[in-house]
This record gives C-alpha cells, structure tokens and sequence, in this order.
C-alpha cells in the first residue's frame, strides 16, 4: 500500500544534533515524497519554524544549546497556528 498522495510535498522539518541522523531521516522521507528541511539545533529549528511553518516537526530532546523541550515551549508561543503532538524516546 503506497502514501496518500495528498501527503506528497509536505514539508517536515528534521532536527538532531548528530548529523548522521538527520541524513537518514531526510533520505527515508524524500524517498516516500516529502520535502525535507535541516535543524542540527534548537536555535536553528526555531529560526526555520519562525521562517516558514513547516507541516511536522521531528525533534531530538537531548541537543546541547537548546533542548528538545525548551525548542517544543518557543515554538508553541510563537506559531500562529498548528497542532502538537510530544513523542519521546528513551535512552540510546
């Protein structure tokens, strides 16, 4: 069973600290149609959400300047709109 195609085009916006990661993830999401943009830290997630809203956020919690959480707490006091959903890992 394929993607809907009414997903093809969206614009995820992926944020890691490790570089390696955000690679994998772009290459997976562009291979099914998205558009993939690149954060590799809080601050420069905010300025991309800021710049355009993307239409889903993955973001890594553990980050060295801001974390996960800190980015989540900016970004729903500044988007305009949007729905948020707060998925988390444990441990590596």
């Amino acid at each position: 069973m394929g993607m809907d195609n009414r997903l093809r085009g969206r614009r995820i916006l992926v944020v890691d600290d490790e570089e390696r990661m955000v690679r994998f993830i772009r290459l997976n999401l562009e291979h099914d149609g998205f558009q993939v943009i690149e954060a590799f830290n809080g601050s420069q997630a905010i300025n991309k959400v800021r710049s355009g809203l993307p239409d889903l956020v993955l973001l890594d919690v553990m980050m060295p300047d801001l974390d996960g959480f800190e980015v989540l707490k900016i970004v729903r006091k500044s988007a305009q709109s949007g729905d948020y959903v707060d998925c988390q890992r444990g441990g590596r």
